[in-house]
């Protein structure tokens, strides 16, 4: 098979990580999938693990490997490991395969993170590799999915004009990305979330009805307003807001406080 990479785009750095294999593309449950393949002829299976190292080999072999047509591959990838500390950025369906416009999400995060950047095999997704290293936590949410290990990316080469063509340590923006795109769920989910909260401990206060209409008790005609403690004032206050005696406000506020984004600048 030809080959359309241009191994001059590949970033130097990474270019010497011996963890690089080739892909195959399949359908898998009437959708196209990309299947690892071993950069090397084998008489067992031929397909790859991202979690096994005795599967892969340099660029320079897999990029040979690809090209032999020994086995049909569709192009090579970069595996990532944990004793790497590369990241790999997938932006889905952020891409106009035409006119080259990202969505306005993809381009926030691919200027943010400032590292190369290149168009899927599809034409409508983006990868960004940067170095660093990712938080605990989830890996995806909606388009949006990071990975440093156990995970490989094709690599096109088809640089997304105006990035960089280097791979850079973002640190910062990797742990800000992550947050806001992947960690935390998107900004309307979270204000239903902090509605619902609030809506469980907040009550209206309501005035007590008795049996001479709407006025308390204690003015009824006749009947003379009785003092009371500063204990038993308080417990009544709390009766008539929906919360229990054992409830105080430094509790129902902390039920309801909402944490601020840590800043990563």
């Amino acid at each position: 098979m030809s080959s359309d990479i241009d191994v001059s785009l590949i970033p130097e750095r990474l270019a010497d990580f011996e963890q690089w294999i080739c892909w195959q593309e399949t359908e898998r449950d009437g959708k196209a999938t990309k299947v690892p393949i071993k950069p090397y002829h084998t008489n067992g299976t031929p397909n790859a693990s991202a979690t096994e190292s005795g599967h892969w080999r340099d660029l320079e072999s897999a990029l040979a490997f690809h090209e032999s047509d020994r086995v049909r591959t569709d192009g090579i990838g970069f595996v990532f490991a944990p004793a790497t500390p590369i990241v790999g950025v997938d932006l889905d369906d952020c891409r106009d395969p035409t006119t080259g416009e990202l969505a306005s999400w993809a381009q926030d995060i691919v200027d943010r993170l400032d590292s190369y950047s290149e168009v899927s095999p599809s034409g409508r997704g983006v990868h960004v590799i940067v170095e660093g290293e990712l938080p605990p936590g989830r890996n995806r949410r909606g388009d949006v999915e990071m990975y440093d290990e156990a995970r490989f990316f094709t690599v096109t080469t088809d640089h997304i004009e105006g990035t960089r063509t280097s791979l850079e340590r973002r640190q910062d923006a990797l742990l800000g990305v992550h947050y806001e795109y992947v960690q935390s769920p998107p900004t309307w989910r979270r204000r239903q979330s902090i509605s619902r909260r609030l809506s469980r401990v907040l009550v209206v206060p309501t005035r007590r009805r008795t049996s001479a209409g709407n006025r308390p008790a204690s003015r009824q005609p006749g009947r003379q307003p009785t003092r009371q403690g500063p204990r038993r004032q308080l417990r009544h206050s709390d009766q008539t807001r929906g919360c229990t005696p054992a409830t105080d406000w430094t509790t129902l506020i902390s039920r309801t406080r909402v944490s601020r984004p840590p800043c990563t600048d």
